[in-house]
C-alpha cells in the first residue's frame, strides 16, 4: 500500500482549525484513526498493529493517551509505552505496537506514507 502527499504544498497556507469531523476516518483490524491530509494522524489503537517496514521519509508516533499495558516495538526491541513516550522510525527500520487503550499522534516526514509489510 502506498500513499504519497507533499508538504510542500502545505507551506505558505493561512493558518486553520481542522476538526475530526472534517478528518479521513478509517478503520484496520486493531485501530482506527483519523487522517488531517497533512501527513499528520490520530490513531485510537484496540488492538494490534502489524509490524512494517519503513522504506521512505520518516515516521513520529506520540502517545497522547495510554490505559493498561501497551508496547511498541522498534526493530527488533519492545518498549513498555507510557504517556508522553515518542517513536521515531527511520527508513529501513521496522515497527509495529499493541495495546488495548491507546491514542496516538502520527507524524508522516515529508508528508509520506510509504510503507511495507515484513516479510516472513
Amino acid at each position: 500500500m502506498t500513499e504519497k502527499t507533499s508538504n510542500s504544498e502545505f507551506v505558505n497556507q493561512e493558518s486553520k482549525r481542522i476538526t475530526l469531523e472534517e478528518t479521513r476516518h478509517f478503520v484496520r483490524e486493531g485501530f482506527d484513526g483519523f487522517d488531517y491530509g497533512d501527513g499528520i494522524m490520530l490513531i485510537k489503537v484496540h488492538g494490534e498493529h502489524p509490524k512494517k517496514r519503513i522504506d521512505a521519509g520518516e515516521r513520529r508516533y506520540t502517545v497522547a493517551y495510554v490505559e493498561g499495558e501497551a508496547f511498541f516495538t522498534l526493530d527488533d526491541e519492545t518498549y513498555p509505552i507510557k504517556m508522553g513516550d515518542k517513536f521515531t522510525i527511520r527508513p529501513g527500520s521496522e515497527y509495529g505496537y499493541r495495546g488495548k487503550n491507546m491514542t496516538l499522534i502520527e507524524e508522516n516526514l515529508p508528508g509520506t506514507k510509504d510503507f511495507k509489510l515484513e516479510t516472513e
